[in-house]
Formats: structure tokens, sequence, C-alpha cells
């Protein structure tokens, strides 16, 4: 998503899997021109769940849950090491009846801002929305059905 619906030079993965299912990796996506995407995920431990986008003149972080954030910290590079932050905070509304007994993922009930975004489209007659394309969509697949592949071909 951040490098829009440009395909990486490169894919490189490495993972656990059981029964079908990848559990963690780690995964190297080359695009050239020194941009390089590098994720990491494990449902297997504990792990932080932040999301880093770094840049030059410093990085966003989506705070923890990463997969429905809060909180987005905006850290611009002062020197080496040195930011000065900026948090945004966007809450999700609580649904009745939060936390039902069968939510087994922090903030999932923040995806109501992706049914949101789908009702506004289809009412509006659009065939994607613009803020994620369907060449992204496409691509998004591309990458995570490469990565699976290389996963479950090195077990």
């Amino acid at each position: 998503m951040v490098f829009g619906s440009k395909s990486p030079n490169k894919i490189a993965a490495a993972g656990t899997a059981a029964n079908g299912v990848d559990t963690s990796a780690g995964i190297t996506l080359e695009y050239g021109d020194s941009k390089l995407a590098v994720l990491a995920y494990n449902l297997q431990g504990e792990t932080q769940e932040v999301t880093d986008v770094v840049g030059t003149k410093g990085r966003i972080r989506l705070q923890s849950p990463a997969h429905c954030p809060e909180r987005v910290t905006l850290m611009q590079a002062m020197g080496r090491g040195v930011y000065q932050t900026t948090n945004f905070t966007f809450p999700i509304p609580e649904p009745k009846g939060y936390p039902a007994p069968n939510w087994h993922y922090p903030n999932q009930h923040g995806f109501v801002y992706q049914a949101r975004a789908v009702h506004r489209c289809v009412g509006a007659g659009w065939l994607e929305c613009p803020q994620y394309s369907h060449d992204e969509v496409q691509k998004t697949m591309e990458i995570m059905d490469e990565a699976k592949r290389q996963i479950m071909e090195r077990r």
C-alpha cells in the first residue's frame, strides 16, 4: 500500500506453518531505488504489533493493535534518534455488547470503517474505493500468494 500498485522486483519469504496456515514469517519486498518493505508476523508469540513506515524525514507509526489502530504517531526526524512527535487519535465506536465472548482480536470492531467505505462506494455507484484501488488489492493478493508459496515450499 505504501508503494501503491507497483509490483516488487523481488519477494523473499521464510516462515512456519501448521495445517496449511502460515503462522509466522519474515518477508522482504524489494522495489528498487533503495525501497524495501520488511514485514514480520507471528501468530504463535506475543508481539508488539506496531507498524512503522520509515522514510528519509522520519516515520509514521501505527500503534498497537496495528491491524486496526486507534492511535497514529508522526515522528519527524530532527537528528539521529531525535524526533518531534505528533499523536493522532481515531477512536473506534464501541458496538453494543462489546466485548462479546467470541471476539478474539483487539479492536476487531474497528473494521466498521472498511464497512462504511464499502457502503459509501456502493451507494455512489462506484466499482472500487478510491482509497484502495482494485489494482492495489490485486497486487497485495499476488504478494501474499507468493510469500505463502515460498513459506510452504520450504517446509
